[in-house]
């Protein structure tokens, strides 16, 4: 066996040197402990701006239904709030001639995501409930 033997001056040393190395300990351990709740918050951040951008698209979707659905000419301006699960996504569907502008914005938690799509309807003048929506445009803002 070794045996250390200590003199009376460095008897001191030893709890100093214990000291640093539990103050060692918990400064990496802190350290850990900040990385692992900052990855945490850029998680769920990223979480809820996915769930938003799939919110508005599912008001895109909502908002063609509603064209399909109703009078073509009766809808000009038209704005709509609902709630979907966690989140509010509102809708704003204006029109000009035969094109419509659908303006959707997912809100989750602080995320927000805006997607924007101008279509088209096309009537076949034989089969009036045959209705097409053909995309012009589609953007995310």
């Amino acid at each position: 066996m070794l045996f250390i033997k200590l003199s009376k001056n460095s008897e001191g040393f030893v709890l100093i040197f214990v000291l640093l190395i539990f103050l060692l300990i918990l400064t990496f351990g802190s350290a850990i402990a900040s990385v692992t709740v900052s990855e945490f918050r850029i998680l769920k951040n990223l979480s809820n701006s996915t769930k938003a951008f799939y919110l508005a698209e599912a008001g895109l979707a909502e908002a063609k239904k509603i064209i399909i659905n109703s009078n073509y000419s009766a809808i000009n301006n038209l704005s709509i709030n609902k709630e979907i699960g966690e989140g509010d996504v509102n809708i704003k569907i204006t029109r000009k001639a035969d094109l419509y502008t659908i303006i959707s914005v997912g809100k989750i938690g602080r995320a927000r995501r805006t997607v924007e799509e101008i279509i088209r309807i096309v009537i076949n003048p034989q089969l009036p409930k045959q209705v097409k929506l053909i995309r012009i445009n589609w953007s995310e803002g």
